[in-house]
């Protein structure tokens, strides 16, 4: 029969066991790691040497003497390379331009607004100045006809005064001498006083 364990004692056993998996964890780990572990870079393959034997010396006790000097060979005679064809030289064509491409610009609506807000009272002004402009120009030369008109009738009766003027500026004046012979035409009546006085007034109008 197993001994009764209190509490305690099994947490303590339970810690005792984990504790040792995991030391023993850790070993194998650390026992397998050399065998994991991949050389960098791996090792490339070994060389094989080859023995080539000296260069001056060959296989015998006898050497070769010097070799006959080699003939010289002439080359066969080569044929006489073709003219190659001139080139045809195409006039060159001229590049096209390129066409340009419509741009697309967006606006701000507020300020498309406040442009178009700009733009009629600009307007308005315009027409405010032409219109001042017009009444100015109009009172200027409403007051220039009327001083030609005045001083055309200032011209026509100084004219007129002298004409009248020149009429009277002698003793024997023609409109004098009129009036006075068609005075003496008159007749008068006889009245209750003894003495009248009077006068008449002639009025002469130019045609």
């Amino acid at each position: 029969m197993a001994e009764s364990l209190s509490p305690q004692e099994q947490k303590q056993k339970r810690r005792g066991v984990i504790t040792s998996m995991f030391v023993h964890s850790i070993a194998v780990i650390l026992l397998l790691l050399p065998f994991l572990k991949i050389p960098i870079p791996p090792p490339g393959q070994e060389g094989i040497l080859v023995n080539l034997g000296l260069p001056d010396v060959g296989q015998g006790e006898e050497n070769a003497g010097p070799s006959a000097p080699a003939e010289e060979v002439a080359p066969p005679p080569q044929p006489e390379p073709e003219p190659e064809p001139e080139p045809e030289v195409r006039p060159s064509k001229k590049p096209e331009p390129a066409k340009e491409k419509p741009v697309v610009k967006t606006e701000d609506p507020e300020a498309v607004a406040l442009r178009k807000q700009q733009e009629k009272e600009r307007q308005e002004r315009d027409e405010k100045a032409r219109q001042e402009e017009a009444r100015r120009q109009a009172e200027a030369d409403a007051k220039r006809k009327q001083a030609e008109e005045e001083a055309q009738k200032k011209a026509e009766a100084d004219k007129l005064k002298e004409g009248i003027g020149g009429l009277f500026g002698t003793n024997d004046a023609t409109l004098v001498s009129l009036a006075k012979s068609n005075a003496f035409k008159w007749k008068f009546a006889k009245g209750a006083a003894d003495k009248q006085c009077g006068t008449i007034t002639y009025r002469f109008k130019v045609q």
